[in-house]
């Protein structure tokens, strides 16, 4: 018994760690996403305002 409770805890973490590296890979192209998006309105507010 202690040995499977054991193992349910390792795999409790594994499965953190894994569940913390996916959403730290999801943040990083979120923000990368959002950087790009809001390049582009910047670009898009400017461009137009420039030109007149």
């Amino acid at each position: 018994m202690g040995f499977d409770s054991k193992a349910v805890s390792s795999v409790r973490v594994g499965n953190w760690h894994g569940l913390e590296l996916l959403c730290t890979i999801f943040l990083f192209f979120l923000q990368q996403e959002v950087m790009m998006i809001l390049l582009v309105i910047w670009q898009a507010c400017t461009v137009p305002c420039g030109s007149i």
